[in-house]
């Protein structure tokens, strides 16, 4: 008797995993048809939701994997695995068309401009081998003293830094559009044994986020050319950035005011991760 009872509780587990799996295909497949706010952005906000819900219960290529090939298209995800630690980033996102746009270039005069909305979530393996799992970008409280957390891009790379005494990532991400101009995130994130840190104080000893703003409307693919990283070195470099051009990282996490890393016109700008910080090489 109790036998039937285990089989028909996996039964009715199945079930409703598929079900709630067919609900976040669904879900995104309307998404992906809507083009602008607020019904685009509260289909997301119920996709990330469900997503962070399954997280926490599977592997995030198991998650990936159970999604339609449709659905497939509008989750970028990237992985980390070095022995007991392994982080995953899977990055909800949709196009968001504009008709104001910044580049008044005649390539695209013709054509309405759109920018990505992206939804980042982080997956990491506790101790104890279960999951945890939550967004990668939050914010709290109201402007001007709304306070933010994270990054909203879409991660691509994760790299670990070697630090003595602290366990940290650098998270590359980007976030760019046809008349828009990109935005580059450099984040760093740690673990306190299960917790995650995310307001360790990696770039001018004040805020885990390095942030670029690169405007080229004749190349939007070619955003990537103007900066590298060496992960042997541990060193982050920006060459060829025009006047208009920014790197900057916030005065705190209510982000009102951000110190600016390259107001050297035409220099490169080279940052070495160095004592468990990042600091700028003259």
């Amino acid at each position: 008797m109790m036998h039937g009872a285990k089989l028909f509780f996996l039964a009715v587990l199945l079930t409703s995993t598929a079900s709630a799996q067919a609900d976040i295909d669904a879900l995104i497949e309307q998404m992906a048809e809507k083009h602008a706010f607020p019904a685009q952005q509260t289909l997301a906000e119920e996709i990330t939701d469900a997503l962070i819900e399954r997280l926490q219960q599977e592997p995030l290529e198991a998650v990936y994997d159970a999604l339609s090939g449709r659905a497939q298209q509008n989750v970028h995800v990237v992985t980390w695995e070095d022995g007991d630690r392994r982080i995953g980033l899977a990055t909800l996102w949709h196009r968001n068309n504009y008709q104001p746009v910044r580049f008044n270039s005649e390539r695209f005069a013709d054509k309405v401009a759109y920018s990505p909305e992206v939804y980042p979530i982080i997956q990491w393996r506790r101790a104890d081998g279960s999951w945890a799992a939550q967004p990668l970008y939050s914010t709290e409280g109201e402007w001007p003293n709304e306070h933010t957390q994270g990054a909203k891009a879409d991660f691509y790379e994760i790299h670990k830094l070697s630090s003595p005494n602290q366990e940290l990532y650098l998270l590359l991400g980007v976030n760019s559009g046809t008349q828009f101009p990109a935005y580059l995130p450099f984040l760093v994130i740690g673990f306190d044994g299960d917790e995650l840190v995310l307001d360790y104080p990696a770039f001018e000893e004040r805020h885990p986020l390095l942030e670029a703003t690169v405007y080229d409307n004749d190349e939007p693919a070619a955003y990537l050319d103007y900066f590298s990283y060496d992960p042997e070195a541990q060193v982050i470099t920006f060459s060829g950035l025009s006047e208009k051009d920014l790197v900057t990282v916030p005065e705190d996490s209510r982000k009102l005011s951000s110190k600016i890393l390259n107001s050297r016109s035409g220099e490169d700008l080279v940052l070495q991760f160095t004592d468990g910080k990042f600091v700028r090489v003259e």
